[in-house]
């Protein structure tokens, strides 16, 4: 038997079996850790003092400058063109009363020369044939008593005469009006939007002069969506303030106006209610003059409509109102979660209205996880401002 070969086989297993059972002796000697206590940590929050107030909406819209009237002015009779007003222009302003353009009146002046002429034949015509009647009375008076018959006494005669001058009359006013039709004036404060007649050119009744945009008030339509109408105490006797807002020359100014009306009508596609205001003026040209730059027709501005105002109103930053709940901190140091009316939000902010008591304390830091019953430290308002 060759006890070597089994010895240097052996020797291996016997040494394993010892580390083995050494390392049995040390786990079993060990001692456990201490477990240390591991204190929760308290929440600390910020806060805001709740403060209810006053409030009035400011709705926002857009929207682009039209003329509230637009006249295609059209020579009433024909005749050749004597003169423009130098203001008859595209772009030209011209203000109500102004002349335009003058027609060549010598042929109308004559006819009204005419139709009075033929009025004076018809008031002699009618003057002597009233002077035959009181004769044809008095006449037949001394003739009998019995009754005149009408012809006798030149009734019939005496209404011609009068119809004659009447018409006499028709014909001088219609002269009159011919002749002053010669000068074509604005009839309103206008701007020149385009010219059809130019000096010599002879003009037709219905020929086309001038195109004017009214510049003493312009409109704006003003799409709002329909569940904001809540917010607009609109009537025909209050109408709503606006303010719109232009970019000119890279320069943003204000401009007041005044909602007087509303198109009545919810657009189909876009389900907007359309607002018009109006603005007084937007030329000064009855002013005499512009502080700012003239709010031009198509100019593009935007609108805050100022809506009805509205008690116990709080303003939070929008990103703390979730799901329309927001937190309390109540007086024993307790989170509470509450729910809260949300009457309005806009990219910023979030409108709360009879949802917080006067002085309760509003969390002002977004909360990751609530825990029912959770207990917070507030910040301090010297830790608030360090912070």
């Amino acid at each position: 038997m060759n006890y070597k070969l089994i010895a240097r086989r052996v020797s291996p297993l016997l040494i394993l079996g010892a580390f083995f059972a050494a390392s049995q002796v040390l786990i079993a000697s060990k001692e456990e850790p201490k477990q240390a206590e591991v204190e929760e940590p308290i929440l600390r929050v910020e806060v805001m003092e709740a403060k209810p107030q006053t409030f009035r909406f400011s709705l926002d819209s857009y929207g682009f400058v039209e003329p509230k009237y637009q006249s295609n002015i059209v020579s009433e009779i024909s005749g050749r063109v004597l003169s423009l007003s130098p203001q008859l222009q595209v772009g030209g302003l011209v203000k109500e009363g102004e002349v335009l353009i003058t027609i060549d009146a010598s042929d109308y002046q004559a006819d009204l020369e005419q139709a009075k002429a033929s009025l004076a034949q018809a008031a002699a015509s009618l003057e002597e044939e009233l002077a035959r009647a009181e004769v044809a009375k008095r006449d037949w008076a001394h003739v009998g008593e019995s009754k005149a018959p009408k012809l006798g006494l030149r009734v019939p005669q005496v209404k011609r005469e009068k119809a004659n001058v009447k018409f006499a009359e028709a014909a001088v006013k219609r002269a009159e009006r011919n002749l002053e039709r010669t000068v074509i004036r604005a009839p309103f404060d206008g701007l020149v939007n385009a010219r059809h007649a130019n000096p010599g050119e002879y003009l037709t009744v219905g020929a086309p002069v001038v195109d004017l945009s009214d510049t003493s008030t312009a409109e704006v339509s003003l799409p709002i969506p329909n569940d904001d109408l809540a917010y607009l105490p609109f009537t025909d006797d209050n109408p709503l303030d606006v303010t719109l807002h232009a970019q000119i020359a890279g320069q943003s100014y204000q401009y007041p106006a005044k909602v007087y009306r509303t198109e009545r009508v919810i657009d189909r596609n876009s389900r907007m209610f359309n607002l018009v205001a109006d603005v007084a003026d937007p030329y000064c040209l009855q002013s005499g003059g512009c502080k700012q730059p003239s709010l031009k027709l198509g100019s593009y501005v935007t609108a805050s409509i100022w809506a009805n105002e509205m008690e116990d109103i709080i303003v939070l930053p929008r990103n703390l109102v979730r799901s329309g709940m927001a937190y309390v901190v109540k007086n024993d140091d307790q989170l509470e979660q509450r729910t809260i009316n949300i009457i309005r939000q806009d990219e910023n902010y979030a409108y709360i209205h009879a949802s917080f008591d006067r002085g309760e304390q509003i969390v002002v830091t977004p909360i990751a996880q609530y825990q029912p019953n959770q207990i917070v430290t507030v910040a301090d308002a010297q830790e608030q401002e360090d912070e």
